[in-house]
Order: structure tokens, then C-alpha cells, then sequence
């Protein structure tokens, strides 16, 4: 998974360059594509680039996530940041339940 939550100062173009040389390395590794972590608020970061990638969006308190550049489904959607898993006692960020499957953007 790549968790692109921030740009640290970065130029877009880093960014960029430098997810898609991690992503490049873990699907080599794993022979699979890996999950991205990204919301709406990178879109100008992200553009179209990672389009090609299974996405896990966080839109808190939607009734649809809205999306990043690039995708139009997810496969993952946080709709909070915070929450509680039965028989673990530190503070968890579930993902919703209904994101088991593919959505289409709305």
C-alpha cells in the first residue's frame, strides 16, 4: 500500500516521481499492483497518474466518497477517523463496511 496523504513541501512532480518508483518496486516485488491511500484533497498532486491503481478514498461523512483525478472507482472507503473494533482496546480508524466492492463515482 501506498499511503499518499501529503505532499511534505514536495513539488507535485516528486511526488509523483517518487510514488511511482515505490509502486514500481512493490508490484515487481508482489506481481501485484498495490493499494493507494489518497484522498480528493491530492488531486492536483496525483492527476491522472495512478489511475491504473486500486484506490482506498477517506471522505468522512459522505454518502458517496468523492474522488481523486484519475479513478472512478474505489475499492476501499474510510468514511471515518474514528471508531472501535470489539475486543481491541487502542482507538481504530474503520473502513466502512459497505466498501467490500467496486463503487462507481456519483
Amino acid at each position: 500500500m501506498l499511503d499518499l496523504e501529503s505532499t511534505d513541501g514536495q513539488s507535485n512532480a516528486t511526488v509523483v516521481a517518487r510514488a511511482k518508483t515505490w509502486l514500481t518496486k512493490l508490484t515487481t516485488k508482489f506481481g501485484v499492483k498495490p493499494i493507494i491511500y489518497t484522498g480528493n484533497n491530492l488531486a492536483a498532486t496525483t492527476g491522472n497518474n495512478f489511475s491504473g491503481y486500486p484506490l482506498w478514498v477517506p471522505n468522512y461523512g459522505a454518502t458517496c466518497p468523492m474522488m481523486p483525478s484519475g479513478w472512478s472507482n474505489w475499492k476501499l472507503w474510510q468514511d471515518t477517523d474514528s471508531g472501535s473494533v470489539a475486543g481491541v482496546s487502542a482507538r481504530s480508524t474503520p473502513t466502512s463496511s459497505t466498501a467490500l466492492s467496486p463503487r462507481s463515482k456519483r
